[in-house]
């Protein structure tokens, strides 16, 4: 029995490199690193953003950034390497800019966040989806909101809904001055990236009605 589960060893090793270790190679990385290159550069291009230089390479210290102003509200689109047993994963992260004004009951104004339960999972390469989410699904994500109002409201803006379907691991967080969207893996078209900035921006403005009428 031993020796039969010996004979299989070279098959594992081969397996367990192709799956954990060829995606994260130097050379891999490289090839991904000019695409994604291109796409934020094209981007930033055509809507005028600045763009500072970088490397995705996941143990890059510096890492590409975009910021200016989009739909005339100023923008930053970042992102940053994380690393588990299994694999390295890049995190795209793409925030706007919010009026959030504190109050005497909430001295750091509203806070909100809602993440993709598919995060939460602890078993390997879960995050690879391709089905895609539904409108009903999405409102079911689990949030979390102060004052409670603010989670019921904006958890029925189509903005947020398209934000949450899209298919990576996502989050969504409204923190202070800042709305960011956060995402698993970087965009494969600028296309990808003008569609979530554009929905992050609704739901920005969505916020600041909501907070002129009710915080």
């Amino acid at each position: 029995m031993s020796e039969d589960l010996y004979s299989y060893l070279p098959f594992f090793l081969v397996a367990l490199y192709i799956l954990i270790v060829m995606p994260n190679s130097w050379l891999v990385w490289r090839f991904k690193e000019k695409k994604y290159i291109n796409i934020w550069k094209r981007f930033a291009g055509k809507y005028k953003l600045r763009m500072s230089p970088g490397s995705f390479f996941p143990k890059a210290p510096v890492k590409p950034n975009i910021n200016g102003k989009f739909k005339r509200r100023e923008i930053n689109i970042s992102s940053f390497a994380i690393h588990s047993i299994f694999k390295r994963e890049m995190v795209m992260k793409i925030s706007v800019v919010v009026k959030n004004k504190p109050k005497d009951d909430l001295p750091k104004g509203g806070f909100f966040v809602v993440g993709d339960p598919r995060k939460e999972s602890k078993i390997p390469f879960v995050r690879i989806q391709s089905k895609e989410i539904t409108d009903i699904e999405a409102a079911k994500f689990p949030y979390k909101a102060v004052p409670e109002n603010l989670g019921t409201y904006l958890m029925r803006q189509e903005s947020l809904l398209n934000l949450m379907k899209l298919t990576p691991v996502n989050d969504v967080l409204l923190n202070e001055n800042s709305l960011d969207y956060r995402q698993v893996g970087l965009f494969e078209t600028d296309q990808e990236m003008e569609f979530a900035l554009t929905e992050l921006v609704r739901l920005a403005e969505s916020f600041e009605q909501f907070s002129r009428a009710w915080l």
